[in-house]
């Protein structure tokens, strides 16, 4: 059965559930009301703080403001071996703490939206960016609680600039020039581990030469690499 692949564009970070009209999380503690947004959390807790431990970051009375809602992080660590990064491992409690799955406008939170709707779509493999990696054993720990598969992660490394920064608009990295995209695209494919030598100099031939030579043994053994790209 061929694997249902959902690319990393389209799992943007910034997407959120529409607030639900479902009742709040049953009191049994496993998920716990929490007030202030995690900069203001960091703040009221003081530098050098660990992360919001089972409950430290649990909500007072305020009538004034709804709470976010975290799911308790337990001591437990969540492996899983990544398709191009090999075996990865993190202590939830220790490296991220509670977690906010519904945030205080309402909205579902990303760690929680993400599982579900993959679950919903039959996704079986995730091919993302390893700026999410960090991510995944929650989303593992999610998907165990909520009975739904596991599917197969391959985070492919991050593009860096001279200065160790990701590649992105905000840092106004250069943009593809869409009138010769062909350069761009051979240096990402040299990045990627492929070799674009000998291929005619247009879009659609290189196209066809990634996918006979994408292989995840030939990708960077990092979470990021610097490139020759440049910015603005």
């Amino acid at each position: 059965m061929a694997a249902s692949v959902r690319p990393a564009a389209a799992r943007g970070q910034g997407r959120r559930s529409r607030p639900g009209t479902s009742p709040d999380p049953e009191p049994d503690r496993s998920c716990v009301p929490s007030v202030g947004i995690g900069r203001e959390i960091r703040a009221r807790r003081g530098p050098g703080s660990t992360p919001c431990g089972f409950g430290t970051c649990v909500a007072g009375e305020d009538a004034t403001r709804a709470p976010a809602w975290r799911l308790r992080a337990p001591d437990l660590v969540v492996g899983f071996d990544d398709l191009a990064l090999g075996r990865q491992s993190q202590n939830l409690r220790d490296a991220v703490g509670d977690f906010v799955i519904r945030r205080v406008e309402g909205w579902y939170a990303y760690q929680l939206a993400v599982v579900v709707d993959d679950a919903a779509q039959g996704i079986t493999e995730i091919v993302r960016g390893a700026d999410l990696l960090d991510s995944t054993p929650r989303q593992i720990h999610l998907q165990r609680l909520l009975r739904l598969p596991t599917p197969a992660y391959l985070h492919q490394p991050l593009v860096l600039d001279a200065e160790g920064r990701k590649l992105s608009k905000q840092d106004r990295a250069r943009p593809i020039d869409r009138d010769n995209p062909v350069p761009a695209l051979r240096a990402a494919l040299e990045f990627l581990g492929m070799d674009p030598r000998g291929v005619a100099a247009n879009v659609q031939a290189l196209l066809d030469a990634a996918l006979r030579q994408f292989d995840p043994l030939r990708l960077p053994k990092s979470v990021a690499a610097p490139a020759e790209f440049g910015r603005q």
